[in-house]
């Protein structure tokens, strides 16, 4: 992850210092609470990588790539693009995440984690020292467990395709959401422009 998130800083870190207006550039300001903005940043024509970890002992999940692939038909179906170049300019990744072992009974036992990620700016100032980071930011994840005969293959690439279904699905529910508590701040500001501009936002 250090990787992804090396890449990403020097993407947009040159983006920010070369597009952040001033107070009086804004064609509007609102203020909502208790919402996760950088749901906002997640755009299915961004170039996404996918991202497997394989954390899974004693043969007890062999079809790594496939799980992968499966993953990636999901999100492609659902519109995002799916790169696996570390050249495009990212700023978002879904990642799983599975940590397994076989038990002295011979089943095997694994745990799992899908989670899409973006990448947080954030900035400080203190009596004129400035100082900027760059983190990842979690939007979305859904852990389990399954276990069974070993290897757990169909179960687990079965698991990350409906997770991954599930994912698309709240993605939609959580941005609608967060549009409308905009859009409605910005109606009762009475800054018509702006409400039309987040009604209208993808």
């Amino acid at each position: 992850m250090k990787e992804l998130v090396l890449i990403a800083h020097l993407a947009i870190t040159s983006f920010l210092l070369a597009n952040s207006p001033s107070a009086s550039e804004y064609k509007s300001d609102l203020f909502i609470q208790n919402k996760d903005l950088n749901i906002l940043k997640i755009n299915k024509s961004t170039p996404t990588i996918v991202e497997l970890i394989d954390g899974v002992e004693d043969g007890c999940w062999t079809n790594i790539q496939q799980v992968k692939t499966e993953i990636e038909f999901v999100l492609n179906e659902s519109g995002f693009s799916i790169t696996d170049s570390r050249d495009d300019v990212l700023s978002q990744f879904m990642q799983f995440n599975v940590l397994g072992y076989k038990t002295s009974n011979g089943l095997c036992v694994v745990s799992y984690r899908l989670a899409f990620y973006t990448f947080d700016f954030q900035e400080r100032i203190y009596s004129g020292h400035r100082v900027q980071n760059l983190k990842t930011a979690v939007v979305w994840r859904q852990n389990g467990v399954s276990s069974g005969p070993g290897p757990l293959n169909d179960s687990l690439g079965t698991t990350a395709a409906n997770m991954t279904k599930k994912f698309v699905i709240d993605l939609r529910k959580s941005k609608d959401s967060l549009i409308s508590t905009i859009s409605e701040e910005a109606r009762e500001n009475n800054l018509p422009e702006a409400a039309h501009f987040w009604a209208t936002f993808e």
